[in-house]
C-alpha cells in the first residue's frame, strides 16, 4: 500500500484554496465514497437517471468490492481535513501476453478519476494518479491504460500517457 501524502491545492499561478486534501489509498470501508465519486462522474459524462443510476450504483458496488477484496483493484481518495470526498482513482490490474518489446505479464487501468468542480484544476486529479502510477510501478506493471475525457487529456499528458491510434473495440 501507498503511504499517506499530502497534497496541498495548487494552481500554476500559485494557491487558489487554502483547503488542505489528503490523497490517501481507499479500502473496504471506502466503497461507498468510490462508487459516489463513481457516480458522479457519469452524471456529468452522460447524464445519468436516477432509475438508471440505482442499478448502476448496486452494480458499482458490487464488482469494486470484488476488485479491493481480491486485490485487483486498488483505489484512492482525496479528502479535506473534515473527511469529506473530493476526489477519486481506480486502478485495476489485469495479466498480459508478453511482447517482444515488453516482457512483463501485467498491465494497469485506471479509471474512476473524479474531482468536484470546485477542487478542478489545482493538481488534485495529478496527484491522485501519481497514487496510481506508484502502485502501478510497484506492481511490475508494464504499462497504465486509461481512457481520458477531453478536460482530462492535458493532465494525463503531463504526466507521461501517450495517444494511441491503434486501439478498435466491439461493444457487445
Amino acid at each position: 500500500m501507498l503511504p499517506r501524502m499530502r497534497q496541498r491545492a495548487f494552481h500554476p499561478d500559485g494557491p487558489v484554496s487554502a483547503h488542505r486534501l489528503e490523497i490517501r489509498a481507499a479500502g473496504m470501508a471506502d466503497l461507498e465514497a468510490l462508487v459516489d465519486t463513481r457516480v458522479a462522474l457519469f452524471r456529468e459524462l452522460e447524464g445519468l437517471s436516477e432509475s438508471a443510476e440505482v442499478e448502476f450504483r448496486a452494480r458499482c458496488r458490487d464488482i469494486m468490492a470484488q476488485l479491493l477484496g481480491d486485490g485487483r483493484g486498488v483505489a484512492w481518495l482525496a479528502v479535506t481535513p473534515e473527511h469529506a470526498v473530493q476526489g477519486a482513482a481506480f486502478l485495476l490490474e489485469f495479466p498480459r501476453l508478453p511482447s517482444p518489446r515488453n516482457l512483463r505479464s501485467r498491465e494497469g487501468y485506471a479509471l474512476s478519476v473524479y474531482v468536484t468542480p470546485e477542487f478542478r484544476r489545482q493538481g488534485v486529479a495529478s496527484a491522485l494518479m501519481a497514487g496510481a502510477i506508484a502502485e502501478a510501478r510497484q506492481r511490475g506493471h508494464a504499462r497504465v491504460r486509461l481512457h481520458a475525457t477531453p478536460d482530462g487529456r492535458p493532465v494525463y499528458e503531463r504526466l507521461g500517457f501517450k495517444g494511441r491510434d491503434d486501439e478498435m473495440e466491439l461493444v457487445l
